[in-house]
């Protein structure tokens, strides 16, 4: 239930490694403990408490004995938690003043500082050096829809991580020149660093979230790559695009699943279009190249 996770020992051995900690039984409070205005559990009570104290008891030695230490960690929540958090810190404050069980030591704690109370235990973790894909919570129950669920969501995703790259080498050269901050570009980089931020939320990429989540999600991308369509190239320009005439008016057409009759710029004689590629790799300095069309 505990161990050291290096899963690129290959590269690295042990100098990158994480500490890893299984649930015991998902991330949700005990039996019996599940007090919120969501919850399924009643609040501990003069008239419960004996009770209360005694299953709460018999939840820590059972748990205990499936982990190595002095010290284990008892999730109290669950999803869709904490809207009215005054339920839950009550009930759970009576907990922790009227627990009264030699050898146990009820705390309110963070993860941080359970990690290094187990670290002090100097205890020789076992190893582990494979992922932990795919995900099983009961026989026969894996965890494998959300690998291609939501589909253009993921690639959304994929292409908001694209403009936040390319986003980064434009407004990376205008710091150099001193004319990033206050600037709109600082606002629309600052826009697309939040969304995709919490597009990392383990229900977003993975498409899991209600339809209602996925439409805000959406939105919210939408909201910053329009933004950027506003602001990136007057960040491009002068900054990284090489070796042509003034391009005031460049535009990025987002309709990439259109024809190319359905971009603003469609009837015009002659037009200029930048190809960029946002990554490092191999480049002494990212730039744009442009091509003139016809």
């Amino acid at each position: 239930m505990q161990y050291l996770w290096r899963p690129m020992s290959q590269h690295f051995g042990s100098d990158k490694e994480i500490m890893t900690y299984a649930m015991y039984s998902h991330y949700s409070a005990p039996s019996g403990f599940d007090v919120d205005q969501n919850g399924n559990s009643s609040p501990i009570t003069e008239d419960n408490k004996a009770g209360k104290m005694q299953s709460f008891k018999d939840f820590v030695v059972e748990m205990s004995s499936h982990y190595q230490g002095n010290h284990i960690l008892i999730p109290m929540g669950d999803d869709f938690r904490y809207e009215d958090a005054s339920i839950n810190f009550s009930n759970m404050d009576t907990l922790l003043r009227d627990f009264n069980e030699p050898g146990i030591k009820l705390k309110y704690s963070t993860p941080s500082e359970f990690i290094r109370a187990s670290n002090s235990d100097n205890i020789k973790w076992p190893v582990n050096y494979d992922d932990m894909f795919p995900y099983a919570d009961h026989p026969d129950a894996y965890w494998t829809g959300y690998f291609s669920s939501r589909a253009n969501s993921k690639g959304y995703i994929r292409r908001g991580s694209s403009n936040l790259h390319l986003q980064g080498l434009a407004y990376t050269a205008l710091s150099l020149k001193n004319a990033y901050a206050g600037s709109s570009q600082e606002v629309s980089f600052n826009s697309i660093q939040d969304s995709m931020g919490v597009l990392q939320h383990h229900d977003s990429a993975p498409g899991t979230e209600k339809q209602a989540v996925a439409d805000n999600y959406n939105a919210l991308l939408a909201r910053s790559l329009n933004m950027a369509r506003d602001n990136l190239f007057n960040a491009l320009q002068g900054s990284l695009i090489e070796s042509e005439p003034n391009l005031d008016d460049m535009f990025e057409c987002g309709r990439m699943n259109a024809t190319y009759t359905s971009c603003p710029y469609a009837e015009a004689d002659s037009y200029y279009v930048a190809f960029v590629n946002p990554s490092f790799n191999d480049q002494s300095r990212p730039s744009i190249k442009t091509k003139g069309v016809p």
